[in-house]
Order: C-alpha cells, then structure tokens, then sequence
C-alpha cells in the first residue's frame, strides 16, 4: 500500500482542514499535500514522526476515548515510505469472500457493525484501507457470526477458513458459540497481516536458531545455583511508573526462584514498546526465568499472541530456548487482549503480582506485589480459572519423549491426506527442517541435541512460514 494511501486513511478519518493537520503536524500546508496526492513521499523518518505525532494528537483531541496509537500511526506510515507490502490477500479482499460466503449485504452489515455503508464499500473495494483493521475485523466478524449461527451455516465457513477444534466439537458449537465463532472470524480475517518485512524478521530468527548452542543451553540450566538471601516475610506494596514496575516485576522472579517455588504462572498482555522493550529489563526477566528452572521450579507462561508478528518473533528468541527444557510451558488465552486496559498476572506459592494499567498509558499503570498470604491465595485462585482457559500458544515435542511427535506427526498426515506437505528453504539449513503443512500447521523441527519440534498454529507466524522461499 502506498504512502499516500495510508497517510490519506488517517488524514480522512479527523474532522480537520489539510491546513490545520500540516499545522498540528508541523510541516507545510503544500507538503501535505503533496505526501497525500502521492506526488511525493518524506525522505526520512523524522517527517513521518511529526505527521504521526500530529495525527495523533489531532486524533485525541476530537475522540479520546478512541484516539489513534501515535505507534500504530508512526509503523503504519514508516512501513509505507520503505515500500513494506502486505503479502497475500487484502484485508477487503477477505472481507469480500467472507460476505459473499454468507450472503451478507452491505447496508445491513454496516448497520450491525455500526459503520457507513459507503465506508465498508470502500474498503472492499480497495479504495480505503482501514485505520483500525483490528476493531472494524471484530465488528464485522461479530456480524458474520450471528449471521451464520441465524441460518446454520457453518458448512460455508469451513469452506474458506480454518476453524478451530473447540468451535466445531461433534459437528455442534460449544461453549459460547457467537464468541468463539466471532474469534475464528476474527483471526482468519487479520491473518493476512504479514508484510514482507515479518517475512525476512522470521526467516532471520530461524537462522539464528540454527547457529544457537541449544545443548549447551540447556546443560547450563541444569547447573546448581545459590542466591543471596531474601526476605520472604509477609508484606506488601505499590507501584508506580515504568521503572518501579519493571522492579517489582524483577523482583516477583527473584523471590519466586529463592523460595524454590514448583510451579509459577506469569501472564501479561502489556506491549513490548517503549520502557518494556528495555533489553536490559528483557534480559534480567528472562535470566530469572532461568534461575527458577535451575532451582527446580517450572514456568507457565500465558502469551499474548495478539501481537504484531514483529513482537511474536523477539519474544519467540527470548523464549524458544526455556521452552526446549521441557519446564517452561507456553500458553495462550482467547481474548487476553481488549482495547482499554493492560493487565499483569503472576503467582508463586510464595508472592503475587498483578498490574493493570489504560492502554497506550502503560507508565501510567500501577502494580500490587504482595507476599501476604491472603493475597496469595487470592491470586493463586485467580489464576487457576485464567488457566482454565488457556490453550498450547506451541506445541512443543521433545525427543526425550518419544513417540509423541511420531503420533502428532501421523494424526495429522491423516486428517491432511489429501494435501501436499511442503519444505521451506530446503537445505538452507543445518539443523533445522521446516515443514509448512496447509491449512493448520508449519513444524519448525531441531535436529541437532536436543532435539525437538514446534508445532506452530498461530495463522499469521504459519502464513510468514509459508511465504518463504
């Protein structure tokens, strides 16, 4: 998509003159101009800053209960200047089949979805390209849901998309049908957003798995560790800005491993933008990770997948290696993501940690670490019904338990028996294989100690897989 049409979806959206918004923006009322006609694009990523910067405050001012990300607005822009493309079908492209598929009109499905018809048309079209492709997807996925649980017809969707196996159980729906069926909608719908640059991001983390030492890794984690002595006696306190939050956090790890505690659960749906993207936090998090699993504990990990590939990918290097342990598990839960708040959620037997904070206002959040008793079993409850709902973000087949992927591996050559299973950069590798299997799957397999597989099922990692050469 180019520059101009992504900077026109915002610009259109604000009840602003071009004038005011190169004024806000603070570049020239004619440069706007031209970046918008196309007739020129900035040259640098300090313009887009500003554009960004102005766009989103203008955005603030008028509707701040649903302004524009000032990051999302700066990506979105940047992307374009370099030339970053969206591979495979367009977000109006899918909108299209979907409809088609069920029969659902324009006017009425803009009504449910509390959209102008002219708006959806357009972005069927092609002819406008989404701000908020993640909301206008779950508005028109909801439609689509109530639409085909209306007429029974589900047997239309299984034609173009992918439905999980929690939706379609004995060929009836359960659990809360509109839901889960508007979920699946949902993530087939943004399950295109792959650009060229998540492509190359992915490809460069499997050639860093290549080279990675994971023998060596994991014999280091079996080594003994002593640490300094900790107070764990019962207290309790708060937390506030990015630096006394990453504290805590830190913290909660440290007592967790010192404690020797069997199982602690981590989740947390917060961005890995701004002060949380700090690597030097990033590295102390994960080194405590590793601290419990060598003072005998196991890790629950709950992910966000409902991230930017981008994200998915450095959280799958800081990650991939705990998890070829066998004691750091990898989850994820439908929903843990909603567009007002962020949420933070860890437990051991011996401390608790939760945060919440608004979205886009991460430092100005709050945290609770507490090591009162009271709250620990309240957290330890809390958790307990998170994990409930919680799938395998990988499953992940370790060598050291034979015959699990073998079965995996020929349950899944039954159910796909018709469909050709491809290898990606075949040979490019050393010690890796990557198999793309259609419509479900891609197995990402480690053939040098210790050796495992990961079977990957989240659609927009699967469809970066898929478009390697």
């Amino acid at each position: 998509m180019s520059f101009a049409s992504v900077l026109n979806s915002y610009c259109d959206s604000l009840d602003c003159t071009n004038a005011v918004i190169a004024h806000r923006c603070g570049i020239s009322a004619s440069a706007l101009s031209r970046y918008r006609s196309g007739d020129r694009v900035p040259t640098n990523g300090d313009t887009v800053d500003k554009i960004a910067d102005g766009i989103a405050e203008l955005s603030r001012a008028q509707n701040p209960d649903e302004a524009l990300s000032r990051e999302g607005v700066y990506a979105a822009l940047e992307a374009a200047r370099k030339g970053l493309v969206i591979s495979g079908e367009t977000f109006g492209d899918r909108v299209n089949r979907l409809m088609e598929a069920l029969g659902m009109r324009n006017a009425e499905t803009a009504r449910q979805s509390g959209i102008d018809p002219s708006y959806l048309s357009r972005i069927r079209s092609g002819q406008r390209a989404p701000i908020n492709r993640a909301g206008l997807a779950d508005m028109i996925a909801h439609a689509a849901a109530r639409r085909c649980l209306a007429n029974g017809a589900i047997g239309r969707l299984v034609a173009i998309m992918p439905l999980e196996s929690e939706v379609l159980e004995g060929g009836s729906l359960v659990y809360d049908p509109e839901m889960l069926l508007a979920d699946d909608i949902k993530q087939w719908l943004l399950s295109d957003e792959v650009t060229d640059a998540d492509v190359v991001d992915f490809k460069r983390l499997l050639a860093w798995f290549d080279r990675f030492d994971f023998a060596a890794y994991t014999e280091q984690l079996k080594e003994s560790v002593e640490m300094p002595e900790m107070d764990l006696s019962p207290r309790a306190r708060f937390c506030y800005g990015i630096d006394e939050m990453q504290a805590a956090e830190l913290e909660f790890l440290d007592i967790a491993a010192f404690a020797h505690s069997p199982v602690v659960y981590l989740t947390s749906d917060t961005p890995i933008i701004g002060g949380m993207s700090d690597e030097d936090f990033i590295g102390g998090l994960i080194y405590r990770v590793e601290l419990i699993v060598r003072r005998g504990g196991s890790v629950n990990v709950i992910h966000n997948v409902e991230r930017p590939v981008s994200e998915l990918v450095a959280i799958m290097s800081d990650w991939v290696p705990l998890y070829m342990t066998g004691h750091v598990i990898p989850l994820h839960v439908r929903g843990l993501s909603n567009r007002l708040f962020n949420h933070v959620n860890h437990v051991c037997d011996a401390c608790a940690l939760s945060a919440e904070s608004i979205v886009g206002h991460l430092d100005e959040g709050r945290h609770y670490l507490s090591l009162l008793p009271e709250d620990v079993a309240y957290y330890q409850r809390k958790m307990e019904l998170i994990v409930e709902k919680a799938e395998r973000s990988l499953e992940v087949f370790l060598e050291t338990r034979p015959g699990d992927f073998d079965h995996f591996e020929a349950g899944e050559r039954e159910r796909q028996a018709s469909e050709s299973y491809r290898e990606v950069c075949a040979g490019e590798f050393e010690n890796l294989r990557v198999m793309h299997m259609p419509g479900d799957c891609a197995v990402i397999s480690f053939l040098a100690e210790p050796k495992a597989h990961f079977v990957i099922k989240d659609p927009r990692m699967r469809y970066a897989i898929s478009l390697m050469n």
